[in-house]
């Protein structure tokens, strides 16, 4: 009985440590959350400065973007850069081999803090995929050479072994769930040769939500 009684308590001591180690070791998580326009493929096309096809060669370390809140008026996001070595420019012009894809969320490894925004996807290391990429125009942009998701997870697309892409989410039913990449590479042709202003029209568009924003916010 004496056996049994004291392989019980330490059972139970285990459990509990464990317990508390897990609490103490386990990330805090910060969960963002909110509405996404849904964009056409003509604006998905149209409003992407390019498209790559390439493979995932590093994800780098999470970083703030106003650590401490040092800045007065800058929100602080965690941001992690996504590195991706380019096989094919299906549209635009760019002339470095890697591309930079900045997505807001990430992991701190320092301060065990997770944070996790459903509009981003989430990469892997050697992952083919199929990008539509925009220079960053929001409030956190900065001077460094890297592009943001165009549409946030609408602008994500994995390349199959057979050359298909497909889109997994179910938020993007309203895009073509899978295509082969040729039809894709000729539609982009056909929205450029139809739409030669569209660059034009899309920064008169962003200007009047600019002027917008600061009636409503001010500057």
């Amino acid at each position: 009985k004496k056996v049994i009684i004291i392989t019980a308590m330490l059972a139970m001591l285990i459990g509990i440590s464990g317990t508390l180690i897990y609490k103490k070791t386990r990330p805090i998580e910060i969960v963002v959350t909110g509405s996404i326009g849904q964009l056409s493929e003509q604006q998905l096309i149209l409003n992407s400065d390019i498209i790559v096809d390439g493979k995932v060669k590093e994800i780098k370390e999470s970083k703030w973007t106003n650590p401490g809140m040092k800045i007065e008026g800058k929100r602080n996001v965690l941001q992690t850069d996504i590195v991706v070595t380019i096989s094919e420019l299906l549209s635009g012009e760019y002339n470095n081999r890697d591309v930079v894809v900045r997505i807001d969320k990430g992991y701190d490894k320092k301060e065990r803090v997770k944070y996790i925004s459903d509009g981003y996807p989430d990469f892997e290391v050697g992952e083919h995929v199929l990008l539509f990429l925009s220079r960053d125009d929001g409030d956190l942009v900065t001077d460094e050479d890297y592009f943001v998701l165009t549409g946030m997870f609408q602008g994500k697309w994995n390349v199959e072994d057979n050359g298909v892409i497909a889109n997994k989410r179910e938020y993007v039913k309203h895009l073509t769930p899978k295509r082969n990449k040729d039809v894709l590479k000729t539609q982009i042709k056909t929205e450029k040769e139809n739409n030669p202003d569209w660059k034009e029209k899309r920064e008169a568009e962003k200007e009047i939500i600019r002027k917008r924003n600061i009636e409503l916010f001010g500057e």
